[in-house]
């Protein structure tokens, strides 16, 4: 196997790995909540009732007191009919209060991921996008205002899905519930909400036109994204077209806000003051030909960041904030990063970063790179080939060896200064990557920078 075919296949690893630890903290993080307030059901029983007149059969668990129905699975009878799923208020008698599948850590399929109501596996790491030719059919949903509580994944890849209408008695939108709904246009949500999960609306592209009751207290809509009216935050945007300016006394971009929006180009304005880790993030869907943002600006007046080149950073410390690469070729951090920290975001510049084989050629690190605290490396390593040095003086690294993060670039070419090679050595001796995840093969020093 030639040397660069070791590199290619070493990067290639380290992001397959990187997704799988994410995907599995996530999982044990949600599957917590999910099983919540389980104990006034019965599970030992199960009911089924069929519609007249509907497409659909409701698999249902009832509660101890047999006053309450939980549906985790519907089916369906037939495809006529089948274009308006009006989820019932009663099923047998029993008041409808909770949908979507039951999670059970003993059970087999849990390793797949999770399911949604039309028990169809939604674990897309592993090549479950959970639908089916049926469920293509739904472009309608309609719940009744008797449910209180909506399971993760509930609605997830109804892919035809075009309007649903979350009632008042919902006071929260967990994780994926609607993700994967790629046609999903319309969505009106109630005033009783207080919480949506950042992950909700994942690959929702087609969204458009949202309507959250004016005497919502938590959130509100404001040119094509989701606001927190108390802080001021812009919680998930999705704006289509060449250019997209963020409203003016926008605050905060939440994590995700970025997630489906299409619009080439982002605006910030000078009233932001905060953007979380993955406000824009490095997603890739090669199942889709969705825009995704190319490029990020920032108002010169803003008084937190300001953008050098493919770098968007914060004035006040130093910190990256975004990278925006452009071209599979050469990607330069500014000179103006002073220090790594886990708060980043990626922006790609083209189409060729819609796929999983994302990775650059060559990476140049800021010269005056002083300090990287836990996670700062952030993805910069898992997608590129020639990760570049420039400063005569190694980083300090503010992490323990025994945290489980990546501690230093590795399974890639490493390219340091000549004058500055023992020093490198040292620090990554000192880490046990030199002659581990980094071998001599994988080693170089240059005199000039190379362009």
């Amino acid at each position: 196997m030639s040397k660069t075919t070791k590199a290619v296949l070493f990067t290639l690893l380290g992001v397959v790995l990187g997704l799988a630890a994410g995907s599995v903290c996530n999982n044990f993080v949600q599957a917590k909540q999910s099983v919540a307030d389980t104990s006034m059901w019965n599970f030992e029983k199960t009911e089924a009732e069929a519609v007249t007149g509907s497409a659909f059969t409701y698999y249902a668990y009832p509660s101890k007191d047999n006053q309450k129905a939980w549906i985790y699975k519907i089916d369906f009878n037939s495809s006529e009919n089948a274009e308006h799923l009006d989820i019932p208020e009663k099923i047998n008698g029993k008041t409808v209060t909770r949908l979507g599948w039951k999670y059970d850590p003993n059970d087999p399929d849990v390793d797949m991921g999770y399911k949604n109501i039309f028990g169809y596996e939604t674990d897309r790491g592993h090549g479950c996008y959970g639908s089916g030719v049926m469920v293509n059919l739904i472009g309608k949903v309609s719940i009744p205002n008797t449910v209180t509580y909506l399971e993760r994944d509930t609605f997830s890849e109804m892919t035809m899905l075009k309007e649903i209408d979350i009632p008042d008695s919902i006071d929260t939108l967990p994780y994926e519930v609607l993700c994967g709904c790629r046609s999903l246009v319309k969505v009106t949500l109630p005033r009783s909400l207080k919480s949506i999960s950042s992950a909700a609306f994942d690959e929702c592209y087609s969204l458009s036109d949202v309507t959250i009751d004016p005497s919502c207290k938590k959130y509100g809509t404001k040119d094509s994204c989701i606001i927190e009216k108390k802080n001021n935050a812009l919680f998930l945007c999705y704006a289509d077209g060449k250019k997209y300016n963020i409203p003016k006394g926008i605050k905060i971009l939440r994590s995700g806000a970025f997630d489906i929006c299409r619009a080439e180009t982002v605006h910030i304005p000078a009233s932001v003051t905060m953007i979380e880790e993955s406000a824009f993030s490095l997603h890739y869907n090669q199942y889709t030909s969705v825009r995704y943002v190319k490029n990020v600006t920032v108002d010169k007046k803003n008084k937190v960041y300001a953008k050098d080149g493919q770098t968007i950073y914060n004035k006040k410390d130093g910190s990256l904030s975004i990278s925006i690469f452009k071209g599979k070729k050469v990607h330069r951090m500014s000179n103006k990063v002073k220090k790594l920290t886990a708060d980043q975001n990626y922006v790609i510049g083209d189409s060729q970063g819609l796929d999983t084989d994302y990775s650059m050629e060559k990476l140049y690190v800021s010269k005056n790179l002083k300090t990287v605290e836990k996670d700062g490396w952030g993805e910069l390593p898992d997608f590129t080939l020639k990760f570049y040095f420039t400063s005569l003086k190694p980083p300090k690294i503010l992490v323990k060896k025994t945290d489980r993060c990546t501690l230093l670039p590795d399974y890639m070419y490493i390219y340091v200064p000549k004058k500055a090679n023992k020093a490198y050595i040292k620090l990554y001796k000192k880490y046990d990557y030199y002659n581990d995840s980094i071998e001599e093969w994988q080693w170089h020093t240059y005199k000039k920078q190379p362009k």
